[in-house]
């Protein structure tokens, strides 16, 4: 049982630090399953902005086929460009802002990203205001040589971070999974401990119950066998102590009061009429002592009126000699 009260403390503390790495190893794998849709819905964002940059170059008015096919002004293109900027100004603060993102070569790469989106934004800033003054050509030749340059870089350094962060998403999913395993197992092992234990407690309690009932069935089956009273059984301090303590003192009162009884019974043979029972008894044995005890009186009494029978008996004889004697 000390044994494996040992082993239940060691797989106890080491199930405790595997708990305490799998929740650490789970937040950090939601902190960067986070960052990663962050850094998805930018360059998500960034990607279609460049697309309503090529859907605003139609409405050049001076391409008369394409500009006749657009049945919605430009404004439109401008409403959703702000739309989705907002949105993804969100995700990078939310990126600027993860602990996830300050170690090592991730804050790098975040940098990089960063540092990217500022040359792409003066450009892509310039770009709508040649389309909002209806310079499509010259937005096209900006979009052509420099905004298309800066996307790419942004998309360069973007997709090696969000890489990254794929990477390090899928190695802690693999430490969790075989951490997840090793609790398992650790559990699995914990129950079939438990349960060994359980059928030693189980076993040592039948045998204590048996042997407790093993050593009162002996003792009452000698005083059975030689009727005799003076058996003691060891004391116990478990469930049996009760039934142990009162199976002593029902032979010692059976022990007692037999020998009270022997001892008048033989003062009486003895001419000793002067014995009595005088232990203190209850039920059957007070009984038995009133009963002794009543017939050494009777029997007292009877020796005592015989005695002064006898006395009178006496006296009438010597009388009766004396009065022959004098005739």
């Amino acid at each position: 049982i000390g044994v494996m009260l040992m082993l239940l403390s060691i797989i106890g503390g080491i199930s405790w630090w595997s708990s305490n790495s799998l929740n650490g190893q789970l937040i950090q794998i939601t902190q960067l399953t986070n960052a990663r849709a962050a850094v998805s819905l930018f360059l998500t964002g960034i990607r279609a902005n460049r697309e309503q940059v090529l859907l605003m170059l139609q409405h050049d008015p001076n391409n008369a086929r394409i500009y006749a096919l657009h049945d919605h002004p430009i404004s439109l293109h401008f409403e959703d460009i702000a739309n989705r900027r907002t949105e993804y100004r969100k995700a990078l603060d939310q990126l600027d802002h993860s602990e996830v993102m300050r170690n090592g070569k991730m804050s790098s790469l975040l940098n990089q990203v960063m540092e990217a989106r500022k040359q792409y934004r003066v450009i892509f800033d310039d770009t709508l205001a040649l389309l909002q003054h209806n310079q499509y050509i010259v937005a096209n030749e900006k979009l052509i040589k420099e905004l298309n340059p800066s996307v790419k870089s942004l998309f360069i350094a973007g997709d090696q971070l969000f890489e990254l962060i794929n990477k390090e998403v899928h190695q802690l999913e693999e430490q969790a999974t075989s951490l997840g395993a090793l609790i398992k197992q650790l559990v699995i092992i914990t129950i079939i401990i438990a349960l060994a234990m359980a059928v030693i407690l189980g076993w040592m309690v039948l045998n204590s119950i048996r042997r407790a009932i093993s050593e009162v069935s002996v003792a009452i089956s000698q005083s059975a066998q030689q009727m005799r009273f003076t058996s003691q059984i060891p004391s116990r301090t478990d469930e049996f102590s009760h039934l142990v303590a009162d199976t002593n003192r029902l032979f010692s009162g059976l022990n007692q009061s037999i020998t009270e009884a022997n001892k008048v019974v033989s003062a009486i043979a003895n001419a000793d009429f002067s014995q009595r029972m005088s232990g203190q008894y209850v039920g059957d044995l007070d009984l038995l002592k009133n009963g002794v005890n009543g017939s050494a009186e009777y029997v007292s009494f009877l020796m005592k009126e015989i005695e002064a029978v006898m006395h009178l008996s006496l006296i009438h004889i010597s009388q009766l000699s004396l009065i022959h004697i004098s005739q």
